[in-house]
């Protein structure tokens, strides 16, 4: 079993090197993260593979596993601007809030057409506070005061 890089070279370059491994030539640190999402992995073109020593292959994919200086969106990775989840991976501030503010519904004022006990709160059915804020349902003041004073007057 060999994987596919490996064969590409060895037919078109001949057998590999003792000591020696295959590296994907056109895969650039600078542009590219590496991992396992990596384009250039699966790469099998016969120009785009040479065989390399193990450290220098080893030097090339530190380079590439580098922490990386701006988030995706192009914000700086700054004390300020960066939290570490509980698995060590960095996060920006700015995306995050951005992101959890996208989530938010729009508030809406909602305004009620009846009270909880089902009269509607018409103008001829609202009293508000002395303040003129807050709106109650009449008939459940009234209503409420009626049993107040019934209960005063069994006393």
């Amino acid at each position: 079993m060999v994987t596919g890089h490996r064969l590409v070279y060895e037919v078109a370059h001949g057998p590999i090197p003792d000591g020696m491994v295959i590296d994907h030539i056109c895969h650039h640190p600078e542009t590219c993260e590496g991992g396992h999402l990596c384009p250039h992995r699966g790469c099998i073109n016969p120009d785009h593979l040479a065989a390399v020593e193990p450290a220098v292959k080893t030097s090339t994919a530190r380079a590439a596993r580098r922490r990386p200086e701006f988030c995706k969106d192009g914000h700086k990775f700054t004390s300020e601007n960066t939290y570490t989840d509980n698995r060590g991976s960095r996060h920006c501030r700015t995306c995050a809030a951005e992101r959890a503010r996208a989530k938010r519904p729009t508030p809406q004022k909602q305004v009620r057409e009846v009270c909880r006990n089902g009269h509607p709160l018409t103008k001829d059915n609202i009293s508000t506070g002395p303040d003129g804020k807050g709106r109650r349902c009449l008939t459940c003041s009234r209503a409420r005061s009626a049993r107040y004073e019934r209960k005063l007057r069994a006393t």
